[in-house]
């Protein structure tokens, strides 16, 4: 039995327990990560927490929405078992009529082979598998990444790993905010605030700079079971001249080797994007963006 609970009634230790032992848990699904990114968040469950979908909720003009909230590229069904085609389906059949409009990215465990109609679009995210030694995946990056790392070494490019994650943020604004003018102040501070948390195995606070200190480029990486997820990164004009993210990445999967099955880098649709994840051997995963409007047909012309 599917059942909604609203945000008080969600159990939430039994919860992330619950998550623990998903086959396929993802650290956006935390309650703790929950609780910061979202505004408020309910919840369908499925018998005793053997299933479970979180749903972001906001209100307005009287209607009752799920959303994606910033930095959570994907949430969707987290369960014991085997997200089917069936499973899926019954989920998104159990949200409630409260609800007009639902915007949800389905984390890629979820098998949408019974459910393909309009309200689907395939999104792109890139992964790498670790089942290797170090020198195993060198041999798999492209040719322009080695050329990146090695151009990074030879202009003595350091790397390290920082205490808070703050100024990283900071970075990335100053170089990537005006790309994404949807996400607001309030929200990098909400960033801020769930990096103080201990949601996961660790937090990643990670930067590459030159011997004046400058930073050139940053990224944030979260682990969190067997998956250590990139959830923000940047670099300066001057990094992408000398390889700063390269190095950056390198240094990432050097050290993840011993610690984690997966390198999840989060994207992208943008091929010069998902290029540069492919030097490094990662394999593209799909995901899906489900979209469904609920409203009445007035209203709905009038939202277009």
């Amino acid at each position: 039995m599917i059942r909604y609970l609203t945000h008080s009634e969600i159990d939430k230790p039994k919860w992330d327990s619950s998550l623990d032992n998903c086959y396929n848990p993802l650290i956006y699904a935390r309650s703790s990560y929950l609780d910061t990114v979202c505004d408020e968040w309910d919840a369908l469950v499925m018998n005793d927490y053997d299933a479970m979908m979180p749903l972001p909720v906001r209100k307005k003009y009287g209607v009752y929405y799920v959303y994606q909230p910033f930095f959570c590229q994907q949430l969707g069904i987290f369960s014991k078992f085997l997200v089917s085609g069936f499973l899926v389906t019954k989920f998104l059949d159990a949200l409630p009529d409260k609800f007009g409009y639902i915007d949800s990215q389905l984390n890629s465990s979820c098998s949408m082979d019974e459910y393909k109609n309009e309200c689907i679009t395939e999104r792109k995210n890139h992964e790498l598998l670790l089942l290797s030694t170090y020198e195993h995946h060198v041999r798999s990056f492209s040719e322009n990444t080695k050329r990146n790392i090695s151009k990074a070494l030879k202009n003595e490019l350091t790397f390290s790993r920082e205490s808070a994650g703050d100024a990283l943020v900071d970075f990335y604004v100053e170089q990537n905010g005006n790309k994404s003018p949807e996400v607001k102040q309030k929200d990098y501070l909400r960033f801020k605030e769930l990096l103080k948390k201990p949601i996961g195995k660790e937090w990643q606070f990670l930067r590459v700079h030159n011997s004046q200190n400058e930073t050139l480029a940053a990224g944030i990486f979260a682990g969190y079971a067997e998956r250590l997820t990139y959830l923000m990164g940047a670099s300066s004009e001057k990094g992408k001249e000398l390889g700063s993210m390269q190095m950056l990445m390198n240094e990432v999967i050097k050290n993840a080797i011993d610690k984690y099955v997966v390198i999840d880098f989060e994207g992208s649709d943008i091929e010069g994007i998902a290029r540069f994840y492919r030097g490094f051997g990662a394999d593209e995963v799909p995901y899906f963006h489900y979209k469904e409007n609920r409203l009445p047909a007035l209203v709905r012309l009038l939202k277009r």
